[in-house]
Formats: structure tokens, C-alpha cells, sequence
């Protein structure tokens, strides 16, 4: 009876192990949309702002329900996901690919703003679920192995 409880347990422990895997990979999922959506309303010129605004409002409900289902109130990130040298690269690599953003003070004011508005929960929940949220930019380094081959 003891080792068919214990097995019990176990099998409990990982289901809530999986199922916590794929809150986690949701919650960055729905993150890089919420970047992506204020990145293009505030500083892609041009861009497809009205269907980024609507994907956005979808995003950031989402994200405010889910905080309030687990009982995450808001917190800041911190640090800073995106302090200004890797909005500077950011905007470097986006240009390099053809999509130029638009800079200046207005712009960035814009997209903190719009940050504040999903940040605070997304973090919450990053950090209810112990795992850290997307990068706004690849990190500095080498490249990604699967990148490279034995012949280059």
C-alpha cells in the first residue's frame, strides 16, 4: 500500500511539473506577443498598428486573467527587460533586416507606457512559475549550435 501512494504522489507531482511546463511556455509566449504588438503600435512606421492594437488588448486581458486566477498581484520587473542599450541593438538588428524604427524620446515614452501595462503581470507570473521571462533581444555570444556545422 506504502509504494502505491508513493507511486501516487509521484505521478501527482510530475502532472503538476508538466502542467506548470506549459503555463510557463504559454505565459513567454504570450510575452513576446505583448512585445512585439507594442514594439510595432509605437515605433514600426507604418506598421500594422491597428491589428497589433487589437492583438495587444487581447494579449494584456489574458495576461491580467491569468494573474488574477493564480493570485499574483502585479510587480515590477526587475531589472529592467529592456533598458536602453538593448532597445539601441534591437533596433540596430531590425534595421540591418529592413525594418527600420522610428527613434526619439516620444517613441520610447510611448512604448514604456505600453510595457507598464503588461509587465507588472506577466513578471507576477513568471515569477509564481519560477522561470524567467523572453529576452526582448538575443543575447550577446556565439551562435546558436545549430548555427554551425564542423564544415564552417
Amino acid at each position: 500500500m506504502a509504494t502505491y501512494l508513493e507511486t501516487l504522489g509521484k505521478l501527482q507531482q510530475q502532472s503538476l511539473d508538466a502542467l506548470k511546463q506549459v503555463q510557463a511556455t504559454q505565459l513567454a509566449a504570450l510575452t513576446t506577443i505583448l512585445d512585439a504588438c507594442a514594439l510595432v503600435m509605437t515605433a514600426v512606421p507604418h506598421g500594422p498598428a491597428r491589428q497589433a492594437g487589437l492583438t495587444f488588448a487581447m494579449a494584456r486581458h489574458a495576461v491580467v486573467d491569468l494573474a488574477q486566477v493564480h493570485g499574483t498581484p502585479p510587480r515590477d520587473p526587475e531589472p529592467d527587460r529592456l533598458p536602453p542599450e538593448v532597445l539601441a541593438r534591437l533596433a540596430a538588428e531590425l534595421a540591418a533586416a529592413g525594418l527600420p524604427l522610428e527613434a526619439g524620446r516620444k517613441t520610447e515614452l510611448a512604448l514604456a507606457e505600453l510595457r507598464a501595462l503588461y509587465e507588472p503581470y506577466v513578471n507576477a507570473l513568471a515569477s509564481h512559475l519560477v522561470f524567467p521571462l523572453p529576452a526582448w533581444a538575443r543575447p550577446l555570444g556565439p551562435a546558436d549550435n545549430w548555427r554551425a556545422t564542423a564544415w564552417k
